[in-house]
């Protein structure tokens, strides 16, 4: 993971609004379509800019039943993992794999890079997104 993304993730956790925290869905404020390069194609992704998250275009992140993805975020938990997680790790990736997704490189076309994790159903969320949300949750 480049550090530019794991500051990202630190300024996220820090400077999140607490309505953003709050809400179900990742759908509200401006959203931008981004494209990232996974396994040699390219896939599409809405980005919040309130939060910087990313989930895979086809999910309706208004919508907490839309896709695999949008199911996970709203009932993923950080509590049960934290004595897991040992080291310079991941926390999102990590969580990726308890619930079953797989995680996975994305490039864009600046050559940035950030993880994924892609679900059964092919829906796909950053790595980011799942620690953040499973954060959320566990404050509910």
């Amino acid at each position: 993971m480049k550090m530019r993304n794991l500051l990202a993730l630190v300024v996220v956790l820090a400077a999140a609004p607490a309505q953003v925290q709050a809400q179900a869905g990742m759908g509200s404020g401006q959203s931008v379509d981004v494209t990232y390069r996974i396994e040699k194609k390219n896939v599409k992704f809405t980005q919040f800019a309130e939060t910087q998250m990313m989930i895979s275009k086809d999910c309706d992140a208004n919508s907490p039943n839309s896709c695999e993805a949008m199911k996970v975020l709203n009932q993923i938990s950080f509590s049960f993992l934290k004595s897991k997680i040992k080291g310079d790790v991941n926390p999102g990736a990590v969580l990726c794999k308890e619930v079953g997704g797989k995680e996975q490189l994305g490039v864009d076309k600046d050559q940035n890079e950030d993880t994924f994790c892609k679900f059964s159903d092919g829906s796909q969320v950053s790595c980011n997104a799942l620690f953040l949300y499973s954060q959320k949750n566990d404050r509910k």
